[in-house]
């Protein structure tokens, strides 16, 4: 291990000769051109990862207690909150390792080389490509039960619009002030949820302690447990958190915090959503606000604006991020790209999400595929992989109780990957073929 002075070294000279990957995490920090000044008390860390981690997931949670039952259901939170705690130990030793990481790739680099570094980043830039079409969807959702009555595409296409006009203010610290106003609302949709769906009632159907028996398969049980994975996902920020602690080894503290707070959460908006509305209702897989109030009603409306507001906040940010990372893969800086090349970039990955978005406008099969494809991976198998071999090369030290955990998850995570990649493809093939792919629906 290098000594506290050859490690301040290397930090300024790593921060000089390099542009260093930009989460989302990065707009709720202070910029500091001159060095790098982590000071963040891990009480705000855990308030950042609610922000990050509590958004869509948690909408598509009531779908994912229909289909497992309340039993398998619980069971399911608490294997992937283990997991991600697990997860969150392997990320932390991996900046232990290597502390003047900023970013998952830069341990990729340090475990196994350069093209691991490249794998890695592009890997997680697929993964944040795809919550883009994620968000893409619950926009437009959002923003049909906000102005009913259009037809389905025209609200993707003015979601598409905005968001790309938007995009054009790069400056990521003045995005980063909205996060706040994104916090707010989403945490407004999940109070009127928690108080509005036992006011509105609905046909009933959690009854199912067990599997359910009717209005589920064994397809539709793989989904719901990939959305309950997706709701813990958003660990790739944790590297860029960790380098803005001011205490790093209190880190754990804001990982135990903030992931208990979303278990419980999670568990109340899932199990009564399920109870109130009914697996019958929720079958459909759109976002349980969708079924908080009547379509049209004034609370209708009221709880898909916050929603809208949340999510196209999100969708910036996320958006921001990812142009700025395909740029950087490109070998440009955004600082310094044209305008016609940042235009160009926004509008081709907003195009991305908007035509994805309308191919398979399913929500809970389109978070279960992106959970299961990349989420899993990036979350869960890669930090697992490289601190296993940062131990091995002596680089930082691992429980021996921790080691067996994390060979165990790597191919757990890898079976999850390929079957619940598996089934949310069959799942979007099976509603693309029984909804004949008809986009102008009210």
């Amino acid at each position: 291990m290098a000594s506290s002075g050859e490690k301040g070294a290397s930090s300024s000279t790593n921060c000089r000769s390099r542009k260093s990957f930009i989460s989302a995490a990065s707009t709720f920090f202070e910029e500091n051109v001159d060095g790098h000044a982590a000071s963040t008390p891990w009480t705000k860390i855990a308030y950042i990862i609610i922000a990050y981690f509590l958004g869509a997931g948690v909408l598509s949670l009531p779908f994912a207690a229909s289909q497992l039952g309340y039993l398998l259901f619980g069971v399911a939170l608490v294997l992937v909150y283990l997991a991600s705690l697990l997860s969150a130990r392997a990320y932390a030793a991996c900046y232990e390792a290597h502390p003047v990481s900023r970013a998952l790739s830069d341990v990729a680099k340090e475990a196994y080389g350069k093209r691991a570094e490249t794998g890695t980043r592009i890997l997680a830039y697929v993964f944040m490509t795809l919550v883009c079409v994620i968000l893409h969807l619950t926009c437009s959702i959002s923003l049909e039960h906000v102005a009913p009555g259009g037809c389905a595409v025209f609200y993707s296409l003015a979601v598409a619009v905005a968001i790309v006009l938007l995009l054009q203010v790069r400056d990521m610290s003045e995005i980063g002030t909205l996060s706040i106003i994104g916090v707010i609302t989403i945490l407004g949709v999940v109070g009127i949820i928690v108080i509005a769906l036992p006011v509105r009632g609905g046909s009933g159907g959690g009854e199912s302690f067990f599997v359910p028996q009717t209005h589920t398969t064994l397809l539709l049980m793989a989904i719901g447990f990939m959305d309950v994975v997706f709701s813990f996902a958003g660990q790739v920020i944790y590297i860029e958190l960790l380098s803005e602690m001011e205490k790093p080894e209190d880190f754990k503290k804001a990982v135990f915090t903030s992931n208990t707070v979303m278990l419980c959460c999670y568990a109340v908006v899932g199990c009564l959503g399920y109870h109130i509305v009914g697996a019958k209702d929720l079958k459909s897989g759109e976002p349980v606000t969708s079924g908080v109030a009547s379509r049209g009603s004034p609370l209708d409306r009221i709880v898909n604006a916050l929603l809208f507001v949340h999510v196209i906040i999100a969708y910036l940010i996320e958006a921001n991020v990812v142009a700025r990372g395909f740029l950087l893969i490109a070998g440009k800086d955004a600082h310094t790209a044209s305008q016609a090349l940042w235009t160009t970039t926004t509008a081709l990955l907003v195009g991305f999400a908007f035509l994805i978005s309308n191919l398979v406008p399913f929500f809970s099969a389109v978070v279960a595929f992106v959970s299961a494809f990349a989420a899993t991976l990036v979350c869960w198998c890669l930090p697992c992989l490289f601190a296993l071999k940062l131990d091995r090369d002596c680089a930082v030290r691992l429980g021996r109780w921790e080691k067996v955990a994390m060979k165990v998850l790597i191919p757990i995570t890898i079976v999850i990957s390929v079957v619940g990649t598996a089934a949310a493809i069959m799942e979007m093939v099976k509603q693309g073929s029984d909804n004949a792919f008809s986009f102008c629906t009210s």
